[in-house]
This record gives C-alpha cells, structure tokens and sequence, in this order.
C-alpha cells in the first residue's frame, strides 16, 4: 500500500477490521489517497474509513437465509412489497407464483407458461 502511495496513486476500499476505542471490532472500507503540494510532491496521505460492520451483518444473514432456504424440503412462502405472493419450492428450482384474481387462486410454476 505505501508503495502505491509512493507513485501517487490511491488506494480505494480496502476492508481490514480495526478495534474502537471501547475494545469491540469494526469492520471497516479504508480509502487512502496521497496528499501533494504545489510542486506535485507527495507530502502526506488522507484517510478516509466507513464502518461497514451493518453491511456485513446484513450479507452474513442473507447468506445463512439462502443457505437455509436452498437446504429445505418444505415450500416458503414470501410475499414482496405489492403484496404478491410467491411459494418457493428450493429443492425443484421451482418458483411458484400465486394469483388472486376472482376469490380463487392459481398456482404458476415461474418456468413454466402460463
């Protein structure tokens, strides 16, 4: 990294935990970017860090999600934010989709027609 601020090139998004100052680890999205004067010399770096700790949170859960649903023989029901609703059957790679036009409902396997 030092080398590539050497040349006067930026470092972007390096991820590397670091510990807060009240002891707890932090996952965190480091930029680095050298500082020139007048001249064009490199005379010092910025730092610049994001703590990223939610997102990893939130893509460990979707990956033990998926995990859990791509293990399951039972058929999960989902519903989106039209309230739509959908039958996932993970074992068939099927995506049943339900439709509630008329009082009954239909069920539509998503790789099929129709």
């Amino acid at each position: 990294m030092l080398a590539r601020l050497r040349r006067g090139e930026r470092v972007d998004h390096f991820e590397t935990v670091r510990r807060a100052r009240d002891g707890r680890l932090v996952d965190m999205s480091i930029t680095v970017s050298p500082i020139k004067d007048a001249d064009g010399r490199i005379v010092g770096a910025s730092k610049v860090g994001r703590d990223i700790t939610e997102r990893r949170k939130g893509e460990t859960a979707l990956r033990r999600l998926a995990s859990v649903v791509e293990s399951s023989d039972d058929v999960i029901r989902e519903q989106d934010a039209r309230r739509h609703h959908h039958l996932l059957e993970p074992g068939r790679r099927a995506d049943l989709r339900l439709d509630g036009g008329g009082g009954g409902r239909a069920a539509h396997h998503a790789d099929r027609p129709g």
